[in-house]
């Protein structure tokens, strides 16, 4: 590429809106919804209005696209039609990586519980947390001998295809905010049993006692 055209397409690119560089700049896959959304390069997205179109087409198929220097978002086009949608991650424990170092992590991730075919994002953190403590940070992605192409991360990817990786759930059953106040059952609801317990009640007065709580006359006039 010729100097000056290679200027013009390193100041598209940092102008651009993130939109447009998924879709003109990143990298794509053509890939089936799921009820846990898509996956591209074995890391997965979902979104409420991903779902919302799923539940109303049959043809589930879509091309996603992906920008390798932040993969947090990606925008999903139809074929034959001009409609966008767009997903996030998932797994919040690769929010901060490009996508070369996502793929490298989830590579470790693995390669640290080599009988599980499950894995849950703490196992993420915790890899990550190693790979910190390893290196001490990643490589920079601003470094081209930094990035693998992008078959090699391709195939990176489908050797993991084997693992499943679950993104953090909420931490237990919870009511639904129309639900908070239903005397229903609900797996979030736990039901006090046992006796009642006592509280505490004021002196009873005795009836033969003809004593009256001392009263105070009212103050007419000032003192002062």
């Amino acid at each position: 590429m010729k100097p000056k055209l290679f200027i013009l397409a390193a100041l598209h690119q940092a102008t651009a809106k993130p939109a447009d560089r998924r879709v003109h700049l990143g990298v794509s896959r053509t890939v089936s919804i799921t009820s846990e959304g898509v996956k591209i390069f074995n890391l997965p997205y979902n979104s409420t209005e991903l779902q919302q179109y799923a539940d109303k087409v049959a043809d589930k198929k879509v091309t996603v696209h992906l920008d390798p220097d932040d993969i947090r978002k990606v925008t999903i086009t139809i074929e034959g039609t001009n409609k966008i949608l767009h997903a996030r991650l998932t797994m919040t424990a690769l929010n901060d990586l490009s996508l070369n170092e996502a793929v490298e992590l989830m590579t470790a991730a693995v390669a640290a519980n080599p009988v599980k075919r499950q894995l849950h994002e703490d196992h993420l953190w915790k890899a990550k947390e190693r790979r910190a403590k390893e290196t001490g940070f990643f490589s920079s992605p601003l470094v081209p001998d930094s990035y693998l192409g992008v078959e090699a991360l391709q195939k990176a990817a489908d050797a993991l295809l084997a693992v499943e990786f679950v993104p953090s759930g909420p931490s237990a059953p919870t009511v639904p905010p129309s639900g908070i106040m239903d005397r229903g059952e609900h797996p979030a609801i736990h039901k006090v049993t046992g006796p009642p317990v006592a509280t505490q009640q004021s002196a009873p007065v005795d009836a033969a006692s003809d004593t009256k709580p001392a009263t105070f006359a009212p103050i007419k006039e000032s003192k002062l």
